[in-house]
């Protein structure tokens, strides 16, 4: 069996990207140069957080159907906590289940306002979406590969990444209309 950890490759890719961007550029900004830097560490983790190992399997490929219905999982949690013999914690998986699958994309949304400069919502919406959808195509044709056993499309995903985008926009927005409220006070 042979793995191959996406983390160091990503991590070692930026090193060098860092590298060739302090020799090539030394005259950028050290505060933008190290928030963009920031930003490309948490695109490398949440990259790892959802490839975690890809496994190079001689099974060859196939194919498996995409969870398509919305909210999919928490019907399967709710059903299994309903069942007499579970001693599932409902209000627990749940919680568990909303905040494992939206916190990740807490920091793009942020990231998007602060870095990027994107003031609309619809931009924000937009780029997180396709941010999401793009990684839970890739899970899924990964999958289909064989090279993921234990991925595949969800919708569920797609909807709560969102939401978690949202929120970090959201936090970046108020953060900067209290930051102003601030500034505009003067000294008491």
């Amino acid at each position: 069996m042979e793995y191959l950890h996406i983390i160091v490759v990503l991590t070692i890719a930026l090193g060098i990207y860092i590298f060739f961007d302090l020799l090539l550029h030394p005259k950028k900004s050290l505060k933008k140069r190290l928030i963009f830097y920031l930003f490309l560490s948490y695109m490398v983790l949440l990259l790892d957080s959802y490839f975690f190992v890809i496994y190079i399997s001689p099974a060859g490929v196939e194919w498996v159907d995409p969870q398509l219905k919305p909210f999919d999982h928490l019907e399967v949690i709710i059903s299994l906590a309903n069942s007499p013999y579970s001693g599932v914690n409902l209000t627990e998986w749940i919680v568990r289940f909303v905040s494992l699958t939206a916190l990740p994309f807490v920091p793009l949304g942020f990231f998007l306002g602060w870095y990027f400069k994107i003031m609309r919502v619809m931009k924000v919406l937009v780029l997180v979406v396709s941010t999401t959808f793009a990684i839970q195509c890739t899970q899924h044709l990964v999958r289909c590969l064989g090279l993921m056993p234990l991925v595949k499309f969800q919708v569920d995903s797609i909807i709560l990444n969102t939401i978690g985008g949202l929120v970090g926009y959201g936090v970046y927005r108020l953060g900067r209309k209290i930051r102003g409220a601030w500034a505009n006070e003067g000294p008491v």
